[in-house]
């Protein structure tokens, strides 16, 4: 009888059987094992590259979100006026896609939308007293291609993470320049935080932001515009090529932000799970310059100011320290130009210009007369008595051009 030599490997075990040879392989159990360890390890793996993603998506939506917001101040600053939304629900091959449609009084009913819902004019709050149409909001996606001329902005910049269209609503008051009025939009916009006592939620409606971020006292429910991501879940969400992702959940707190009303929520956290505080949307309703150095007057929306608190200098990167406008060059005014001090380069002997645009500069005795001009003061003597004089001629050729302190006359050839 032969014997059997086992060989050990760490794969398999060798043997011969019936004059042949065999190799065992792993067993139910062992393999049982194996592909339980191996799915264990693949779901941390798998958890942490969801985790990654979303917070890549995020990131993204993030940042063409503020590229989008910036343009859109640019186009305010531009216009004096907020841009009109564009269709969401036309495909990327359309010539109206990304051009900002604003439909006028009697165009678009209050309450009409598009047959997709892509472009809606709604209710908001009444600007005039009485007037529903004042209130007019509409709702749609961001105008990319009248954004464009103001920030570079593209049709890339007008989706999210998600490859998701953003969602732009605005006052319609509030895209004519001769009809905008700082602080009066027809937009309500919610905010929920989480409550001091650990559960649930507080709620509270947000007031109007100026173009320096600042809120205006009294202004809630005029927020002027709002945009949008409706985040993961997409919900309300059109594609970039016009078609509906997913239809509105009103029963969850960011439908709000999809069924096509003048108010919108915000929330500072997310909430996932579906329920009725389901929340994954990211909203703003401030509109300013990314790092921008200037900023509107809320008083005059034709006029900027800096945000900076130094002084400025235009030719120069060193500004003198008393001066809060330091130009090295030449200053053209095509009207006027209004001061009321000119200095030397270092802020000293200083005229009043008063002296020159305002009463003028009179001598104090009457009987005194202005010889020039010193100190920013009239200069004033009085003319010396010279008594009766002589007849007085000038030469042939000559002309009186003048008259001496002494009282004679002053002559001159005439100019050739």
């Amino acid at each position: 009888m032969k014997k059997i030599r086992k060989t050990k490997s760490v794969r398999a075990q060798r043997f011969k059987r019936d004059g042949y040879a065999c190799e065992r392989g792993l067993s139910l159990i062992e393999l049982a094992i194996v592909m339980t360890i191996a799915s264990l390890l693949m779901a941390g793996l798998l958890q942490t590259y969801r985790i990654y993603q979303r917070q890549a998506q995020n990131d993204f939506t993030d940042a063409r979100w503020r590229e989008a917001r910036s343009a859109i101040a640019v186009y305010f600053l531009e216009h004096g006026a907020y841009p009109c939304p564009s269709h969401r629900d036309l495909a990327d091959d359309h010539p109206d896609y990304g051009k900002s449609f604003c439909p006028g009084v009697g165009v678009m009913a209050m309450g009409e939308c598009t047959a997709g819902d892509g472009f809606c004019r709604v209710q908001g709050r009444e600007i005039v007293g009485g007037d529903p149409e004042s209130g007019g909001v509409l709702i749609g996606g961001l105008p990319f291609k009248d954004l464009r001329t103001s920030l570079n902005l593209s049709r890339r910049n007008t989706v999210d993470g998600w490859g998701r269209q953003f969602t732009y609503a605005v006052t319609e008051r509030q895209t004519n320049s001769d009809t905008y009025e700082n602080g009066q939009g027809a937009i309500s916009v919610f905010i929920r935080r989480p409550s001091s006592s650990g559960t649930g939620y507080t709620e509270e409606e947000v007031v109007a932001m100026d173009q320096d971020m600042n809120p205006i006292p009294g202004t809630e429910g005029h927020v002027t515009a709002v945009l949008l991501s409706h985040g993961a879940d997409g919900r309300g969400a059109f594609t970039s090529n016009g078609s509906l992702y997913a239809p509105c959940d009103a029963a969850r707190y960011d439908g709000e932000n999809c069924n096509n009303t003048g108010r919108f929520n915000m929330s500072l956290e997310p909430v996932f799970g579906g329920g009725v505080h389901h929340f994954d949307d990211i909203v703003s309703h401030s509109f300013t310059v990314s790092g921008g150095e200037w900023t509107t007057s809320t008083a005059d929306t034709l006029s900027i100011y800096s945000r900076q608190s130094g002084n400025i200098g235009i030719g120069t990167d060193g500004p003198g320290s008393q001066f809060p406008l330091d130009v090295v060059g030449n200053i053209k005014a095509d009207t006027n130009l209004r001061t009321n001090m000119l200095c030397d380069e270092g802020n000293n002997d200083c005229f009043d210009v008063d002296r020159i645009g305002g009463s003028g500069m009179p001598c104090g005795n009457t009987m005194e007369v202005m010889v020039g001009i010193a100190n920013g003061e009239a200069v004033c003597m009085v003319p010396p008595l010279v008594g009766v004089l002589p007849n007085q001629e000038c030469d042939p050729d000559e002309f009186i051009v003048g008259f001496e302190s002494t009282g004679e006359i002053k002559c001159a050839l005439p100019p050739l």
